[in-house]
């Protein structure tokens, strides 16, 4: 259950990193002012290690995104795989979809719709995403 090296990235197995974060749970709730009632408490502690993750936050810069397209063909990007923000994230997916649904019913489900959503969608999101850098 020791770290072990894949691809240069430091991974631990499920019950390992599981038991970790757990351990780290528990100790940041026990020195919280707000405590968590005991029996809350009790809940973590009985849950088994592997079945506690955590993730990383993900941010895309604002200069990385393309100037006039995400996809290709058929193909595109929307919701947290499009911009993957801190506080904004699902309202822009909801913006997207509605944008999307738009651009369908003008032109039809094909490629024609889905560069014009992009095409759309890129200034705002770009100034969405810049905005969070600040």
């Amino acid at each position: 259950m020791a770290d072990r090296e894949q691809s240069g990235v430091a991974r631990m197995d499920a019950e390992s990193k599981g038991k970790t974060v757990k351990e780290e749970l528990l100790k940041l709730f026990d020195n919280h002012p707000n405590a968590l009632p005991e029996s809350v408490k009790e809940v973590i502690r009985a849950s088994p290690a592997a079945d506690f993750m955590m993730n990383g936050e993900y941010r895309r810069k604002a200069d990385s995104f393309p100037d006039t397209k995400l996809g290709d063909g058929p193909v595109t990007l929307l919701g947290d795989a499009f911009h993957p923000i801190t506080g904004q994230g699902a309202n822009m997916a909801f913006e997207d979809a509605a944008v999307l649904g738009c651009y369908l019913v003008k032109h039809g489900v094909g490629p024609e719709a889905l560069r014009a959503y992009e095409a759309d969608r890129l200034p705002r999101t770009k100034a969405v995403v810049a905005y969070n850098e600040k």
